[in-house]
């Protein structure tokens, strides 16, 4: 199956104006928007780290949402819920209408990074005629094969989730015995170890997700 990544933007993307205000926050979408029971409010889930001096104030003028929430404040990240605006643009929804299954998503620049699994190229060229109907910007920054990813350090890994796979594989954590607790990794790597094991449960989800059930 082919992986593509292909870059988006819109002045009315959900969050589109506070990735532009804010470019020093790495933001993160930990959900696809959620309905809340039987209305049309949609609630998003993301991620805010980085320098967060600020962001709040850049978030609450951002007017593609509303009733902005801080769930959690953790050593590395913030944890937002957002409900998305009437007018915020959407692309997540005719991703699955193209049958394109969408396996993670970043902000780069002033718009979204989407790493996606093709069932077809035709499934990303209609993608491409909706974004074009639409004002949207579309770019598609690569393209390859699941047996190509290895080889391209992907798999649509952050730098730093990769890093923690190495690093517990290198140090004997998935050794049966475990040669090391997940405290010991964590040390010396500047966030906790509950972090830590969520960056290392995220990338193993990522590997099984772009190979064993790629295939499925």
């Amino acid at each position: 199956m082919t992986i593509a990544e292909v870059h988006v933007s819109h002045p009315e993307f959900a969050l589109g104006p506070t990735l532009r205000d804010a470019p020093d926050v790495d933001i993160r979408r930990e959900s696809q928007p959620v309905p809340v029971g039987d209305t049309d409010t949609l609630l998003l889930f993301f991620t805010a780290a980085g320098n967060l001096e600020g962001f709040d104030e850049v978030l609450a003028g951002d007017p593609t949402v509303t009733n902005v929430r801080l769930l959690a404040e953790l050593p590395d990240k913030r944890v937002y819920c957002v409900e998305l605006a009437d007018h915020a643009k959407l692309v997540t929804y005719k991703l699955a209408e193209f049958g394109i299954h969408l396996f993670e998503i970043t902000h780069e620049d002033d718009g979204w990074l989407l790493y996606t699994l093709l069932p077809d190229l035709d499934a990303l060229a209609a993608f491409r005629e909706y974004c074009d109907a639409e004002d949207i910007s579309f770019r598609v920054k690569a393209m390859y094969q699941n047996d190509e990813a290895a080889t391209r350090g992907g798999f649509g890994l952050t730098d730093g989730q990769r890093q923690a796979l190495v690093m517990a594989y290198e140090r004997g954590y998935f050794s049966d015995p475990r040669e090391i607790t997940l405290q010991e990794l964590a040390s010396g790597t500047g966030i906790s170890s509950t972090a830590f094991g969520r960056r290392l449960r995220r990338a193993s989800e990522r590997l099984i997700e772009l190979t064993v059930m790629a295939d499925s």
